[in-house]
């Protein structure tokens, strides 16, 4: 689960994807409550998700919510390889992630005829 659409989905339905991630998790390897509290905090405080590389090699991604309204009908995320997702990375695509997301969301309004419920 990413961390863009689990901190920017609605309240109710991150508690059935909690749910959903911990019933998956029966060595108990996920994050405790609290600590994924921090991180959805973090990430709604930032307005953007970044899972940064844990090993050599291994990819890191960037992510930012498209939000229509309290509603998040996706996410729009670069991933790289993870020796090349560092602050010059974030602070280049960042800006061009929001703006797409952004474009989207009034793409899909503009389509739908009207903005979503707020």
């Amino acid at each position: 689960m990413g961390q863009a659409y689990l901190a920017f989905c609605e309240e109710g339905e991150r508690a059935i994807l909690l749910d959903m991630l911990r019933a998956a998790d029966p060595e108990g390897e996920m994050h405790s409550d609290k600590q994924t509290q921090a991180i959805v905090d973090l990430v709604r405080k930032q307005g953007y998700g970044l899972r940064l590389p844990k090993g050599h090699r291994i990819s890191g991604t960037l992510a930012v919510p498209i939000l229509r309204g309290r509603h998040v009908p996706g996410v729009l995320s670069m991933t790289t390889f993870g020796s090349a997702m560092n602050a010059k990375t974030v602070s280049t695509f960042l800006p061009v992630l929001m703006r797409t997301a952004q474009d989207i969301a009034s793409a899909m309004d503009a389509r739908e005829g009207g903005a979503a419920t707020r």
